[in-house]
């Protein structure tokens, strides 16, 4: 009776639990490991608004103090529109905090808004970064 359960039981149980512990190690490594997004340690921005007629201008400035751990670099997501009107959106540049520039990939999203992935996508980065858009 022992032959029998661990031939039609005990192994395919055994292959079976094996095949998953692969499978879920794959997966784990697929996604690149233990990976958190990266944790931002200051945030400041400096909104200046200066109205010329009819027309407002807005000068954005943002400092963003991130602690990266194994990533290419930063995503921001910048709105385009307040409300139904277009601000305006240009000349958007981003530096590291020494004003080194820095590489940015933009894309419009779907509700116009602008992503920025900001670092370089064949580098990865350890420590903490200052980053000025």
């Amino acid at each position: 009776m022992l032959k029998l359960w661990r031939k039609w039981i005990a192994f395919p149980v055994g292959w079976l639990a094996i095949m998953l512990l692969a499978l879920a190690a794959i997966a784990f490594l697929a996604r690149g490991g233990l990976q958190e997004a990266p944790a931002m340690e200051r945030f400041h921005g400096r909104y200046v608004a200066t109205s010329d007629g009819t027309a407002v201008r807005v000068e954005v400035r943002e400092r963003i103090r991130a602690h990266l751990n194994n990533e290419r670099g930063i995503l921001r997501i910048l709105p385009t529109k307040y409300g139904e009107h277009d601000i305006g959106l240009r000349d958007v540049k981003v530096t590291y905090g020494d004003g080194n520039s820095v590489p940015v990939r933009e894309t419009t999203l779907r509700d116009g808004a602008l992503e920025l992935r900001i670092g370089d996508p064949a580098k990865r980065l350890r420590g903490v970064y200052n980053y000025e858009i």
